[in-house]
């Protein structure tokens, strides 16, 4: 009984801290030519336009996560936007993405950061 319960404690102690160590695997990706749009909806709506370059060796798919920062670094908004329209890039290809936000909501903003999340 006793051997079956040090057997039990130990594969239940692997499992924990293997379950611990698994990471997520993010795509290698690079961000490009990202600008703001004042000038198509100027009264309306600004646009937040880039690309996103697959530098991995397979076929990837996925959204940007637009954040959107003041001075002190603090997220004003944060946006989602689908990279080559939710489509797949491939290897060395490059596909874009937009958010449109009212100018109102831009108010503050200093600076952004792009993430690419997969899908």
């Amino acid at each position: 009984m006793k051997k079956h319960y040090l057997i039990f404690i130990i594969l239940v102690i692997y499992l924990i801290f293997s379950i611990s160590t698994i990471k997520s695997y993010a795509s290698e990706v690079s961000v490009e030519g990202v600008y703001v749009d004042k000038t198509s909806f100027p009264t309306t709506a600004w646009g937040i336009k880039g690309r996103i370059r697959n530098l991995e060796n397979h076929p990837i798919k996925g959204y940007v996560k637009i954040k959107l920062l003041d001075a002190q670094g603090d997220i004003v908004a944060s946006y989602a936007a689908p990279v080559n329209e939710g489509d797949p890039l491939d290897p060395g290809q490059a596909g874009p993405f937009e958010y449109w936000a009212p100018p109102n909501d831009l108010r503050g903003v200093e600076r952004y950061q792009i993430i690419f999340k997969d899908r």
